[in-house]
């Protein structure tokens, strides 16, 4: 057979020397060119994995958002979902209230919304607190700092549906008899009488959360003797009740044709009202001045002396004031003269 046709023994030396030659030549580019890049997959998961968390619903004992030092924040929508407008101030302090340790920052000749309805978390409550605010027509150009004025709205009221009533006391602003004041309107869940209850925990959402986010995040002169507070309906008896409740918290209350309970509801108070010279005034009319009266007349038993003045008007908030201002003020003039004390 010719050596063609004949079959070659395998050269089992020359496989093995171009093996480890083919090897080495891997082993050196992968040296040079280093290892492979990952694919898409792969690169992904990594940044995924090493993203920071996104903002959270629940809420805990964690350093708040910090909010724009150019003036009040920004109106937030009522579709904003929660993780968007949550913008907690609690203090750590065990004061219900503790007031701000700065003021926000102010550009002068900026703008802004004069009316704000908003909602934030509150840290302990979790749930949203809700509130409007009217600032002064110079809130944005003159830099400065006024009291606060809270306004508690009578039931099936709203802090949305009752700011414009409230507002109805800058005609004592007008007339001089009262500094200009930031009014928020904050919110008690229709008919939530302004106590923790099952329609939430109306309350702890003012006295422990929204007083202190006002007073950080607004221009507002700190400190219970830069705030005053009125109530309607049932709002006079919240006003009444937080007045005496907390008394030295406010610096003077105006509670008015308030929707009190009997006066055992309050009387527990009187003492330390009486100790704090906690400065109230009282007014009634058709509807709820029977409820006042008992009240007043059972504090003035203990030696804490109340103003009342009753009036045959409707049940209006606007009506009393405008009865004020016909009698010269007497009202506003109390509040007046309850600041800075």
């Amino acid at each position: 057979m010719s050596d063609l046709g004949r079959a070659r023994p395998v050269n089992h030396r020359s496989i093995v020397i171009i093996s480890l030659l083919v090897g080495v030549s891997a082993l050196v580019a992968g040296v040079i060119l280093g290892p492979p890049a990952p694919n898409k997959q792969q690169a992904g998961t990594v940044a995924t994995a090493t993203q920071s968390p996104l903002p959270s619903t629940s809420l805990g004992p964690t350093v708040p958002p910090t909010l724009p030092l150019t003036g009040p924040p920004a109106p937030t929508s009522t579709s904003t979902s929660p993780s968007s407008t949550i913008a907690s101030t609690k203090s750590s302090s065990a004061s219900p209230a503790a007031s701000r340790t700065s003021t926000p920052s102010c550009t002068s000749g900026s703008s802004g919304p004069l009316r704000q309805d908003r909602e934030f978390m509150g840290i302990s409550t979790g749930v949203p607190v809700t509130f409007s605010v009217s600032l002064p027509q110079d809130y944005y150009t003159s830099c400065t700092t006024y009291p606060v004025m809270y306004s508690l709205h009578g039931k099936e009221d709203s802090n949305r549906s009752f700011l414009k009533a409230a507002t109805s006391i800058r005609q004592a602003v007008e007339d001089k008899v009262l500094t200009d004041v930031v009014i928020v309107t904050p919110d008690s869940y229709i008919d939530g009488r302004w106590e923790n209850g099952a329609k939430g925990p109306a309350e702890d959402n003012f006295i422990k959360e929204l007083i202190p986010y006002i007073e950080k995040n607004y221009r507002i002169k700190p400190g219970a003797k830069n705030r005053l507070l009125t109530g309607f309906s049932m709002g006079g008896h919240g006003a009444f009740r937080f007045a005496v409740k907390y008394p030295d918290m406010f610096a003077g209350t105006y509670s008015v044709d308030g929707a009190f309970v009997g006066a055992d509801t309050y009387l527990p108070y009187a003492e330390a009202t009486k100790a704090a010279h906690t400065r109230i005034y009282t007014v009634g009319g058709q509807k709820c001045g029977y409820r006042v009266q008992p009240v007043v007349e059972a504090f003035r038993s203990q030696g804490v002396d109340i103003p009342y003045t009753y009036f045959d008007i409707e049940h209006e908030y606007t009506l009393f004031i405008d009865q004020d201002k016909a009698n010269g003020w007497p009202a506003m003039k109390f509040l007046q003269a309850s600041l800075g004390g």
